[in-house]
């Protein structure tokens, strides 16, 4: 009984991983504590796909895909904008940008190059 909105503002024309990674690290940044555990997000979201004919995809191929967005993302995206943000905010937030950025980017790097 509670009222959940997604706003999809800054999605674009490409590969619809990057605008879901997108949501997710952003929500994930803004507000820390997400209302839906982000593996359910990407579950709902595959099955979705498959539902639809859109796509589907083995594990091992998503989680591929989903690394080089995360990659992809970083390099385009969040080194930009880190370096815009003040460095007390930097400070104050680094474990979420651990978990939210840097340790999603180590594991894909680890996993893909």
């Amino acid at each position: 009984n509670t009222l959940t909105v997604y706003d999809w503002e800054m999605a674009s024309v490409g590969p619809g991983v990057l605008d879901l990674l997108g949501f997710i690290q952003g929500a994930s940044w803004q507000f820390e504590q997400l209302p839906v555990k982000t593996g359910e997000i990407i579950s709902r979201y595959r099955a979705r796909l498959v539902e639809s004919g859109v796509s589907e995809q083995d594990d091992e191929s998503w989680q591929a895909d989903w690394d080089h967005a995360v990659m992809w993302t970083f390099v385009t995206g969040w080194v930009e904008l880190l370096a815009q943000v003040h460095p007390s905010i930097i400070k104050t937030r680094m474990a979420a940008l651990e978990e939210v950025i840097f340790e999603p980017v180590k594991a894909a790097i680890k996993r893909q190059l």
